[in-house]
């Protein structure tokens, strides 16, 4: 979780940086977008890092439904990231709706 949030946080910098050099600023929407990655990332992988720890303090192993839960949130991570980039990214949310409207019209259920 340090190396993330140091790499975030590197990013956020570096772009900055960029940024001023050509006279501009870091646009709002790609630092939400580094910051809501890396919050879900986090919070998705957290659990995996929890079950070897409860493992280690107690005689008892996690049972397999958490060990299942902890696999389900990881996969959470992956999904997520499809909404993070709808909400935060102008440019793909055009890709989109240009390729579902594409989609619509091969399906016959649109008219061009």
């Amino acid at each position: 979780f340090v190396v993330l949030i140091s790499t975030s946080v590197l990013l956020l910098h570096r772009a900055r940086q960029a940024a001023v050099r050509v006279g501009g600023s870091v646009r709002w929407q790609g630092t939400l977008t580094v910051m809501l990655t890396t919050g879900v990332f986090m919070l998705s992988y957290l659990p995996d890092c929890v079950v070897p720890l409860i493992d280690y303090l107690t005689p008892a192993n996690p049972s397999s439904s958490v060990q299942r839960a902890a696999s389900f949130f990881e996969n959470i991570n992956i999904v997520a990231n499809f909404f993070v980039y709808s909400l935060t990214v102008r440019s793909f949310r055009e890709f989109l709706s240009v390729r579902l409207r594409l989609l619509a019209l091969k399906l016959g259920l649109s008219s061009p």
